[in-house]
């Protein structure tokens, strides 16, 4: 899907604090988009945790985040869309690929013949879950 990115979906870029973490400037295309995406979500996640608990909560939480491409093929990233304060499904399939040696976990219409699929997609319902 093809979205018409605005001011509402706005690209996210790298924070002067993140970058210096990284070891190289905001202005830098040579960025690791792995090492970005995990110190990113670390400060996300940490933020998340600490006003969490500051309003008393405690125990697992799971923070959805999205990527879209955009009209011309450019990537946005959303990296918190959704809180949830509780054990996730994905908390549980990351569990379940540490345990099984699988290190990706999808969610889509079909997956690959050498996936192991956690949720199966019917007529009703045309999304899957899998690792592989």
């Amino acid at each position: 899907m093809r979205l018409a990115c605005s001011a509402r979906l706005q690209r996210f870029s790298v924070p002067t604090r993140l970058a210096r973490h990284l070891g190289t400037s905001p202005k830098s295309p040579a960025i690791d988009a792995g090492r970005y995406m995990r110190a990113l979500f670390t400060d996300v996640a940490l933020k998340v945790g600490s006003r969490l608990a500051g309003a008393g909560l405690t125990g697992p939480f799971g923070i959805d985040a999205f990527t879209v491409a955009c009209e011309g093929g450019t990537p946005w990233l959303v990296p918190l869309v959704e809180i949830n304060p509780r054990l996730t499904f994905a908390a549980v399939a990351w569990a379940l690929s540490l345990r099984l040696g699988r290190s990706r976990f999808r969610i889509g219409p079909t997956p690959p013949p050498d996936a192991i699929v956690l949720l199966a997609s019917t007529p009703a319902d045309p999304i899957a879950a899998w690792l592989y």
